[in-house]
């Protein structure tokens, strides 16, 4: 299943398909159709023939039909190729969004299957669609009952009705004749009730969206039971949604992975089968309620080359079956006796309740650190379970053979050696974790915040401090850090493309903070006569201001900065007077000369 968090293209098509980019077009299965999802609306769309001019991490739509639809441009969306057949629909109605469109529909009766078939080929109730009739005139229009179900394809044979646009007469509700109600009542009032039609229920289905999960590892949690091995998760029972709890504890991981332009393809990995196991008291609580912590073992997160924070999902479409005959791919020197002897004892001790998951073609690691593959037979299922029984009494054979693990980079940075009791720096780390703190918390509360210094006063060794701080427990938020002085010189598009790429990333891992170290090399106040260099300095802070005004009103990302001083940045940047992007600014105070050396030693210690 082919599954991308896409951006939004405007682009000038005239119908309602959605295009995707040459790379991404070459692995959809032809007949599939695209369900994109953002927020809590799910749309169903036909896949038509890839653009050039699209890049990968782009998915497009036309401009007017997008705005209809209510996307915006660059808005991130979650596209899903569907593979399942879906079915032809039998009949269905339209009706004008307009009441002066309808003597246009009707008009077009007698041609209107026609009509439709060139503009949108998959229907679904609630998804408002577009006609083209000239280059210049088109019709917004509303489909309802699509039968039998929705979203069904479109087909010449499909009996379309057009319908009048339905005036709704709201009774307005004086609030004296139900000041005493109780909350049943107002649930009462407001509720689904049986003798709505399906089409008002299907849009409460709609909302039931699959909620997304970050990924940490297992090692987060304290008091970790060894137990839950590599196939087993954990996620804090309080957080789980109800269907989570009932039912099977078994679901499909699918990562949801960030593509950018020139950076290295996505995995083509298998989908892996977990057992999720709620965890009724768990001390890592991030007390964020915008995502579900789920917590993995390391050879998941090596396997789908996932970072701490990605997202997955967990789908309740498993493949998982009985097996007849286990066996163990593996380049371990030692004996076959001792390969099973410790294969043996990594179950026992993996297993809950003398059962154990295991997966087909996944890299796992025996007690020993020898690396093993599993193959089933019958190989149609992809993860079965296996008891005492089956390791006492089942076929297991092993054979030798290379195995070729491909491991992520999580090597930490080693602590910067800061000596927070010079000056004032220790106050000014701790204010940069309350401001960090008050935004996790309260969005809208979310400020950035600027810290002030003189050369080789520490500004650079509070940031990587502060960095250490929250990319560790109990935070684990994500960073980027931007090193100013090694990208001056560039070029305006160059410094544009390296900031989106930056901020996709913190769009993608949000909550998340974005450092940038000496802003004013490449925002600087020109006070000399040059008006190419003027010129310049400008147009780089007028779009780094525009890049901040995007992605950090609507998203959880927080900037932290670094400047000699507010006069040496440009006013575009920070004006004397007016509104400021850092509405927190932080001055260090004056360093001695043992101070100073001693900033000097850490940041060649640092290096």
């Amino acid at each position: 299943m082919f599954e991308r968090t896409l951006r939004i293209k405007y682009i000038t098509s005239k119908n309602c398909f959605c295009y995707l980019s040459d790379k991404h077009s070459k692995v959809i299965q032809r007949g599939s159709i695209g369900k994109v999802t953002v927020a809590e609306k799910i749309y169903f769309f036909s896949l038509a023939d890839h653009l050039i001019n699209l890049q990968d991490d782009q998915i497009g739509l036309d401009r007017i039909y997008a705005k209809v639809l209510g996307f915006e441009k660059d808005e991130l969306v979650t596209f899903i190729e569907l593979n399942n057949v879906i079915s032809k629909a039998i009949r269905l109605n339209i009706f004008p969004c307009s009441k002066d469109d309808i003597e246009i529909l009707e008009l077009m009766a007698e041609s209107i299957q026609d009509t439709l078939l060139n503009h949108i080929h998959i229907v679904n109730n609630n998804q408002k669609a577009v006609i083209w009739i000239s280059n210049s005139i088109h019709v917004v229009v509303d489909i309802e009952g699509v039968q039998p179900t929705t979203p069904g394809r479109l087909e010449f044979l499909t009996e379309i009705a057009i319908r009048a646009p339905v005036t709704k007469n709201e009774t307005k509700i004086r609030p004296l004749d139900n000041s005493n109600w109780k909350i049943s009542n107002w649930i009462n009032y407001n509720a689904v009730h049986s003798g709505m039609s399906e089409n008002t229920l299907s849009k409460y289905r709609n909302c039931c969206t699959l909620p997304v999960f970050r990924v940490f590892n297992l090692e987060s949690i304290t008091g970790f039971i060894p137990k839950y091995g590599i196939f087993n998760v954990c996620a804090p029972k309080k957080k789980l949604p109800l269907k989570f709890l009932q039912n099977s504890n078994f679901f499909t991981l699918n990562p949801i992975y960030l593509t950018i332009e020139n950076e290295e393809s996505v995995p083509q990995q298998k989908n892996i089968v977990v057992r999720l196991l709620p965890l009724e008291e768990c001390d890592y609580d991030l007390n964020i309620p915008y995502f579900i912590p789920l917590f993995v073992d390391d050879g998941i997160l090596n396997y789908y080359k996932l970072n701490i924070g990605a997202k997955v999902l967990l789908d309740s479409e498993i493949n998982i079956g009985n097996i007849t005959k286990l066996q163990i791919l593996t380049n371990s020197r030692c004996l076959d006796d001792e390969i099973m002897q410790q294969f043996k004892l990594t179950i026992a001790k993996h297993s809950i309740e003398d059962k154990v998951l295991l997966n087909s073609n996944i890299p796992i690691t025996t007690l020993s650190n020898d690396k093993i593959i599993l193959k089933f037979v019958p190989d149609i299922f992809s993860a079965t379970i296996i008891d005492s029984d089956f390791i006492r009494n089942g076929e297991i054979c092993i054979q030798k053979e290379d195995i070729l693990e491909e491991t992520i980079d999580k090597s930490k940075n080693k602590d910067t050696e800061v000596c927070l009791d010079i000056a004032n720096l220790e106050d000014i780390l701790n204010g940069c974790i309350r401001c960090l703190n008050l935004g996790l918390s309260i969005p809208e509360n979310l400020e950035h915040v600027l810290i002030l210094g003189k050369y080789g006063t520490g500004k650079t060794c509070i940031v990587k401090h502060f960095a250490e701080k929250i990319s560790s427990k109990p935070h684990y938020i994500h960073m980027e850090i931007i090193q100013c002085r090694n990208i001056k010189g560039k070029s305006i598009d160059s410094l544009h493309k390296l900031f989106i790429n930056i901020f996709l990333k913190l769009v993608y891992y949000q909550p998340s903070v974005l450092i940038i170290d000496d802003i004013h090399v490449i925002c600087e106040n020109i006070l000399e006569e040059d008006p190419i260099m003027q010129a310049l300095v400008s147009l780089t802070t007028e779009m780094l201001v525009d890049l901040f005004e995007n992605y950090l009103n609507n998203n959880l990302i927080m900037v932290v900065a670094t400047a000699q001083s507010t006069s040496k940045l440009n006013d575009n940047l920070f004006a004397s007077r007016g509104n400021h992007v850092f509405k927190n600014t932080f001055n260090i105070g004056e360093l001695s000369n043992v101070s100073y050396i001693f900033v000097e030693v850490a940041s060649i210690i640092d290096k």
